[in-house]
């Protein structure tokens, strides 16, 4: 015992690890006591003198070591101790030595028990809570440990044999129970949950006397006619596990209908529950058992009710009742009802949090009900309400929930925007709920969600129908769309934001009057690619105009219309009207794919980076469209220029409005105000003064012997005592300076005009570059500019030389035009980089072969000739079977070169290289 003594301070401790490791070392340290030790024999004796010997001897230390009889007493002794958390490490320590030994009786523990916890007159209320305690914590060791139903016999004499549990021992239990139950209110619903805990062990259990005990509880349960929710919730177990049994005789007349969770019983569930019914109700013959004082903890009835009402899915069972009628009835209408207290509708909140982790996406609409929702809104929406902590943790729950099943989140925006919600239902309650909610959602539920908002719009107007209440739905429609948009942790994706952004396309610049197929306005399937290009463009122009302040004149709402009317045109059925036909052929329109690549070239021309990546973005869709005219469009912009000429015509054009300011000089000076006025404003707009050009006019001046004036001197100028000779050389001698001025600033705009220019054919060449590598068969490839820059010849070597792909579709008249002309430019340059473009674009022209011939002829016949080997060997690696065919021409002209690098090929080395590359 002295092993053992010190362990039984430590299970007092408040560290609850602390607790379990001195209850392991006391089991641990019993169990060998126990199995060291021997009982004692006893002689066989009657039963009369076996009753005599057990009142003399005590049967627990007969049985049991000494250290096991002692901590037995000592364990149920200390359920009652007020020390610390000595009745929680008590009542572990003793449930768990019961389940090891099998030396016991439950009626022996029981007696234990209930002579450690008597109580007397004389206690205090503290010493009186304590004893209940203890008499309710030792009894529900012994339900716990399973000695209540245990079946095995005791080791006692051969004569005669004890089972550990028996009938009697198991109603002393219930009524034990029950009678803690009715002594303390507060203490009825620990009692009952006890009381569940013992009927789930026997149904368990495969005790002899387990129908007996069934039928015990179910007279010792119903004895009383007064319900609470304990009952309530012993009973919706019971009928879960006993279905056939009379309960229309256990449940009248407090109940209309046997099954105590059907729709006619709701209402007086309802009453029980909110635990205000009154003593006695005359109609339901209901009659309330007493209740304690309120707590904050919601009942344990409501998870088995509502466990009841929605089975697990891997469960068998089917619900007892319906959720809807039952959330509706018992909740709604009673914990939230416009009467109900504060703490009602604390429970209420509880109820509903946990009946949220319960129900799936389908079952969710029936939680959120009317007077849910505007209670639920109403204490969220300030925080001096007295329940706006609890509403704040509903919304938190909501959040979490999503966050774990984001299917969940549909739903749940659903009802918070929906018929008993509010559509500015963050704006309203002050929060995030909707926008967090919409940030744990995936992509597909977004979309659906959108689906939802769009499908709200293009509700049908009539005679009867508010129309100011539909305008502002969809405001609020479009305001969701756009914070959709703007949102960056909602996870995007292309499909829903292409809808989205088609809409605002759509609704905001068209007005929809009906759906017709007999519409003029109908794309082909042949028009595909052309329409999404055409789409794209229209809704990035569209999305850049607004966000630059939705400017209504300038060069993009110019571009922005002209692809309107492009679209338009390009929609438009086939079916016309002949004076229609004969206006359009009048008029000479482009094509609509040259107004959309024309409004994409612009585009180039912006500094913004988002205008580029949308033209060569749209350029990607139109690439498989484009006409002769469309490259006829691109390769202009990529024609030699001399930017003086566009500085030319952008001074002509200049003087042209100085002229015009000129001629309105005389005009102006007769209105005399307005003319001043008009000064005055452009005064406050002219740009700051050139201070050089300042400097030098004022050393000219002096050097003509005239001294400038400062600007606030109000002296005679020297001007009047100057001469006509005096006034001529000095005009001269500024004209000078202003002349020397022009041209620097115009050799400066030079500059800049042709770095502009450069930049700008370089964004051209990678349309270029979508062109050859979306459409590799086109027929077009072959009009690519012939002077192209570093990156022209890029492009050639990398793209276009390269092709796999062969255009089918070539006239071979301008093929061989365009080939011949690249040779006889080739025979004449002297650059080893241009003449490995001309040979790509060679090899990518290759449809005839007397170009070559040609070609080689001057290759080995003229010393001077530009050509070298590498222009023929990429021919010839490209072309093998075309090759072939000049074989006799190539061995005969080599043995006639007079040129150094076609010598060369005379050898039997180059020879055999010549003809191994032609058979490969």
């Amino acid at each position: 015992m002295s092993t053992t003594l010190p362990l039984f301070w430590h299970l007092s401790s408040n560290n609850k690890k602390e607790r379990i490791d001195a209850s392991v070392k006391l089991i641990g340290a019993l169990e060998q006591f126990q199995a060291q030790f021997i009982p004692k024999a006893s002689p066989e004796t009657t039963e009369d003198e076996e009753e005599n010997s057990e009142k003399e001897e005590d049967a627990l230390d007969t049985l049991n070591a000494q250290d096991v009889s002692y901590s037995i007493r000592r364990l149920i002794r200390g359920l009652a101790s007020p020390r610390e958390s000595s009745r929680l490490g008590f009542a572990v320590a003793l449930t768990e030595l019961l389940s090891r030994i099998s030396t016991v009786t439950c009626s022996q523990i029981v007696s234990l028990i209930m002579d450690c916890s008597k109580t007397q007159g004389s206690m205090t209320g503290q010493e009186e809570r304590d004893m209940l305690f203890a008499r309710l914590f030792g009894l529900t060791s012994i339900i716990q440990s399973g000695l209540i139903v245990r079946d095995t016999p005791l080791p006692t004499s051969a004569s005669f044999s004890t089972i550990a549990s028996s009938l009697a021992s198991y109603q002393e239990v219930m009524k034990q129970l029950i009678e803690l139950g009715e002594k303390k209110s507060w203490l009825r619903e620990s009692a009952w949950w006890t009381l569940g805990l013992t009927f789930d062990t026997l149904v368990r259990s495969s005790v002899l006397w387990k129908d007996d005990a069934i039928e015990a509880t179910f007279d010792m349960i119903y004895e009383e006619k007064s319900w609470s929710p304990e009952k309530v919730a012993i009973t919706v177990t019971l009928q879960d596990q006993y279905p056939q049994k009379d309960w229309r005789k256990h449940l009248s007349p407090t109940f209309k209908n046997p099954r105590i969770l059907n729709t006619a019983n709701l209402a007086t569930l309802a009453k029980i529950l909110k635990e205000s019914a009154s003593d006695e109700d005359g109609e339901t013959g209901l009659k309330a058992a007493a209740s304690g004082a309120w707590k904050p903890q919601v009942h344990y009835v409501w998870d088995i009710i509502l466990d009841a009402l929605l089975p697990a899915e891997a469960s068998t069972k089917q619900p007892q009742g319906s959720l809807q009628e039952f959330f509706r009835i018992v909740v709604d209408d009673s914990l939230f009802a416009a009467t109900s207290s504060a703490e009602r509708k604390y429970w209420g909140f509880q109820v509903f949090g946990k009946a949220l982790r319960h129900v799936d996406a389908s079952d969710m609409p029936m939680l959120f009900t009317k007077n849910f929702m505007r209670c639920w809104i109403n204490h969220l929406s300030k925080q001096d309400r007295y329940l706006h902590k609890v509403a704040k943790q509903v919304a938190t729950e909501m959040q979490s929930i999503v966050q774990k099943n984001p299917t969940m989140g549909f739903t749940l925006i659903l009802q918070l925007t929906g018929v008993h919600g509010n559509r500015q239902f963050d704006k309203l309650t002050r929060t995030k709920t909707v926008e967090s909610i919409l940030t744990s959602m995936d992509a597909d539920e977004i979309k659906n969600y959108i689906d939802y908002l769009l499908g709200q719009v293009n509700e049908e107007v009539t005679e009867t129908t508010d129309v100011q209440a539909v305008n502002s739905r969809r405001l609020w429609i479009v305001d969701q769309l756009s914070a959709l948009i703007r949102n960056g942790t909602v996870p995007k994706q292309d499909e829903w934001i292409s809808t989205v952004l088609e809409w605002l396309t759509i609704h905001g610049l068209f007005e929809i009057k009906k759906t017709s197929e007999k519409s003029s306005y109908l794309a082909s399937e042949e028009q595909g690619d052309l329409i999404q290009g055409a789409k794209a463009l229209i809704q990035a122009t569209l999305i850049y105009q607004l966000c630059n302040a939705g400017e209504e004149d300038g060069p993009r709402a110019e571009a922005l219309e002209s692809c309107l009317k492009a679209a338009s045109r390009l929609l438009e059925s086939r079916k016309k009207d002949k004076k229609r036909r004969k206006s359009e052929a009048a008029e000479e329109l482009p094509l609509p794919v040259d107004v959309f690549v024309d409004t994409i070239i612009g585009f180039l021309e912006e500094p913004s980076s988002y205008m580029r990546a949308v033209a060569n973005h749209s350029f990607t869709r139109l690439s498989h469209c484009v006409q002769e005219s469309t490259i006829d469009l691109i390769l202009a912009q990529l024609e030699r220029r001399n930017p003086s000429e566009l500085l030319e015509d952008n001074d002509e054009a200049i003087s042209a409005d100085g002229e015009d300011a000129f001629d309105d000089e005389d005009s102006a000076k007769d209105d005399g105000s307005s003319a001043e006025d008009e000064s005055d404003k452009k005064g406050s707009e002219v740009e700051e003064p050139d201070l050089e050009l300042r400097k030098k006019v004022e050393a000219t001046l002096e050097a003509s012997g005239v001294k400038p004036t400062a600007e606030d001197s109000e002296e005679d100028s020297e001007e009047e005592t100057m001469d006509d000779d005096q006034m001529m050389a000095l005009d001269e001698q500024l004209a000078a300076v202003f002349k020397t001025r022009t041209a620097e600033a115009k050799k400066g705009k030079d500059v800049n005009a042709q770095r502009e220019a450069s930049h700008f054919k370089n964004r051209v060449l990678d349309l270029v570059d979508i062109l050859v590598k979306t459409n590799p068969g086109s027929s077009f490839i072959i009009k690519d500019e012939e002077h192209l820059s570093r990156k022209a010849g890029g492009l050639l070597r990398s793209r276009i030389g390269k092709l796999k792909e062969v255009p089918s579709k070539v006239e071979a008249e301008q093929a061989s035009k365009l080939l011949g002309d690249l040779h006889s430019q080739a025979r004449r340059v002297r650059s080893a980089e241009i003449l490995a473009s001309f040979s790509q674009c060679s090899v990518a022209e290759i449809t005839v072969l007397t170009a070559y011939r040609e070609s080689l002829t001057d290759f080995v016949s003229r010393k001077s000739s530009s050509l070298n080997a590498r222009f023929f060997q990429d021919f010839i690696r490209h072309f093998p079977s075309s090759a072939w065919q000049l074989r006799n021409a190539m061995l005969e002209v080599i043995e006639k070169a007079v040129n150094t690098q076609a010598r060369s090929l005379e050898s039997f080395d180059g020879r055999r290289t010549v003809l191994s590359i032609i058979i490969l």
